[in-house]
């Protein structure tokens, strides 16, 4: 067995203790860390020929990056478990990325990979949303400038808002990519939180980025339609 992290995905703890249990339950097991790009993991199942896959996401904003990594693994003959709360509640959005499985635990993982993973998970994936989920991230970089334009932020806050719009793109994104727009609403709801315990005031924020994010991505029907729902259901004017 090959166990990753997404790539982007630094959170590599619970990942660490799945790689212990299912070496306990008798598997050879690798571990190549936190944040592995996609070429690295498919160059590695070239030179090793293991049997699974077991890929680790905690934040739901990199599916997209989890996805292409499966369809390479899938490609390569190879099916993937999935792991972590990144890929939704009770794993939810895994088979939309093609994932063989998603276990909510370690002792989940090392039954699920007793099982036969093969059937029906090799070759390409199932296409979920399209393609409008690429166009969106790239559009991403004209997005962030946008809403830098638009919202001002002080200087030494314009690095961490730019990496939050970027963030808020990808979750958009992501919601496309395997077509369930609650996952950007949890993504915003989580964002306004933050924004509110900042200080009075500053909440509004969020308003002002979606209404960007809207902007730029107009000719995008999709991202349209979830940023609407986001905006409503947080009590805002549809944008």
């Amino acid at each position: 067995m090959v166990l990753a992290c997404v790539e982007g995905e630094w959170h590599a703890l619970a990942a660490r203790i799945v790689a212990e249990v299912v070496r306990a339950a008798g598997w050879r097991v690798t571990f190549l860390g936190a944040s592995v790009p996609a070429r690295h993991l498919v160059s590695y199942l070239h030179q090793t020929g293991p049997d699974a896959v077991l890929l680790s996401c905690v934040q739901p904003s990199r599916l997209v990056r989890a996805g292409r990594t499966i369809e390479a693994c899938r490609s390569a003959g190879v099916p993937v478990v999935a792991g972590g709360p990144g890929f939704g509640p009770d794993g939810r959005w895994a088979a939309a990325v093609g994932a063989a499985a998603w276990g909510a635990s370690a002792r989940d993982a090392a039954r699920l990979l007793e099982t036969d993973l093969f059937a029906g998970h090799t070759g390409p994936p199932p296409a979920v949303g399209g393609d409008e989920y690429a166009a969106v991230l790239r559009r991403r970089r004209d997005v962030v400038q946008f809403a830098l334009r638009a919202v001002a932020p002080p200087e030494a806050e314009a690095d961490q808002f730019a990496a939050a719009v970027g963030h808020l793109v990808d979750a958009l994104a992501a919601a496309i990519r395997v077509g369930d727009p609650q996952l950007l609403l949890d993504h915003t709801t989580w964002q306004a939180g933050v924004l509110a315990a900042r200080g009075e005031g500053r909440e509004p924020l969020l308003d002002a980025v979606l209404a960007a994010c809207g902007t730029v991505l107009a000719d995008h029907p999709r991202a349209c339609e979830h940023l609407r729902w986001a905006r409503e259901m947080q009590g805002r004017a549809p944008c």
